[in-house]
């Protein structure tokens, strides 16, 4: 019985590399703050101010000279279409 329990403590999910997210519980958790930053930072890239001052003028843009036409568009471009 205290094999199993000694066992279960020194349980990581591949052999010799720790935990550091515990996704099985209700509420899953990161174990420490430094190895969320770093997963996340591997798929989220904030932009910087600069980008962001270009992506709003071209969103602006874009709304100004009739929005983006397609097929999401396509059905409320016909209801409002001067025929």
């Amino acid at each position: 019985m205290q094999k199993s329990i000694q066992r279960g403590k020194k349980a990581t999910v591949k052999a010799g590399k720790k935990i550091i997210y515990a996704w099985w519980f209700e509420y899953p958790y990161w174990l420490s703050e430094k190895a969320m930053l770093r997963h996340v930072g591997s798929y989220e890239r904030s932009y910087d101010p600069d980008k962001i001052s270009q992506l709003s003028a071209a969103r602006q843009r874009s709304e100004l000279m009739g929005g983006r036409t397609g097929r999401r568009n396509s059905a409320k471009n016909r209801k409002n279409a001067d025929y």
